[in-house]
């Protein structure tokens, strides 16, 4: 979706309506905005295959921003509000961004990422003078998108052709339950800086095949149908965690011989993080224990991030060879999932 075509034709059919504020955005000020914006950052020699980050409360002026960027040719790295300074400092600088936009209202996650961020050579803020029913918080890609509803793929529009493969990138039979690959002669996409990640979304021997680590199925119609993430991730609330980033920290913890962090069925949030820890033979579990690993966890990661529960066991369910035995472990998180929850 371009905004000045609709624009031309509809100027004053509502893009965006704040629920909180009352303010809605016309494609016509969502235009001009976003013009606004290209030639600002062309007058600070910010132009095409640059970058710029933005750090933002759930106001609509992130989308004029990502408008005048898009038209300008700069790329755009949306910010999670609730990551501790370090992790939105190591975004910030890793997208090796020129630029960098911040909400007012978050001036001190911006002071507090200025020493971490030498990259950046110009610094916004922007606040109610400045001059989307939103299904989640405004940094979420999803928006981007406008609020995408799921539907039969492969039309115009769509991600592309929907294909489920096993483990090794076989295909399998409608109904059965893979990860899901998407087939696309004109993709593009690939991870800044990181050729590694990007060559983990692609398929094994199909070149035009990608994924975005969704796990689902495809009914006998083709419309698709999402059960989850892969297993190394989980979403809770609407947003991504990786738990394998998680696990790194924990295992630094003195009193920490072997833990797992999964995602526990949540009747409120889809998942949430747990851990399940097997403590060295000094040390011994407790509410305290509990509290000071959770606490250790916070200190390094985001506090959305970290277990909400600390489970101590006597010994986590390992083969000989140290893989995690993944049915005893699902044994395990049903104990504490919610009523209702299990998928």
């Amino acid at each position: 979706m371009y905004p000045g075509r609709y624009a031309a034709v509809a100027p004053d059919r509502p893009v965006v309506h704040e629920a909180a504020t009352g303010r809605t955005l016309t494609y016509r000020k969502l235009e001009d905005a976003s013009v606004r914006f290209a030639h600002w950052l062309r007058a600070h020699d910010v132009g095409k295959d640059d970058h710029i980050a933005v750090v933002t409360v759930n106001d609509a002026t992130a989308l004029e921003l990502y408008w005048g960027a898009v038209r300008s040719g700069v790329y755009v790295t949306f910010v999670n509000t609730h990551l501790a300074p370090i992790e939105a400092a190591y975004l910030v600088d890793d997208c090796d961004a020129k630029v960098l936009v911040v909400s007012a209202p978050l001036a001190d996650l911006a002071e507090a990422i200025v020493p971490l961020t030498p990259k950046v050579t110009h610094r916004v803020a922007f606040d109610e003078n400045t001059v989307y029913l939103s299904p989640a918080p405004i940094y979420h890609a999803a928006l981007l998108r406008y609020g995408v509803s799921t539907q039969a793929l492969g039309g115009p529009g769509t991600l592309g052709l929907a294909r489920i493969c096993d483990e090794n990138g076989n295909r399998l039979p409608t109904g059965e339950i893979g990860t899901v690959y998407f087939e696309r002669d004109d993709f593009s996409f690939e991870y800044h800086t990181d050729p590694e990640k990007t060559a983990s979304t692609r398929h094994p021997f199909e070149g035009n095949w990608y994924t975005t680590g969704d796990i689902g199925s495809l009914d006998e119609d083709d419309y698709l149908f999402l059960t989850g993430r892969d297993k190394f991730t989980i979403i809770s609330g609407g947003v991504n965690i990786y738990l394998q980033e998680i696990e790194n920290v924990l295992a630094l913890h003195r009193s920490i011989a072997d833990v797992a962090v999964v995602g526990v069925p949540d009747a409120d949030r889809g998942e949430r993080v747990e851990a399940f820890v097997q403590l060295v033979p000094e040390a011994e579990g407790s509410d305290d224990a509990e509290d000071d690993i959770i606490g250790f966890c916070r200190e390094r990661l985001s506090r959305f991030t970290c277990p909400r529960h600390v489970r101590f066991v006597d010994e986590l369910p390992r083969t000989p060879t140290g893989k995690m035995v993944e049915g005893r472990l699902g044994e395990l998180i049903a104990q504490y999932a919610d009523t209702g929850a299990l998928s």
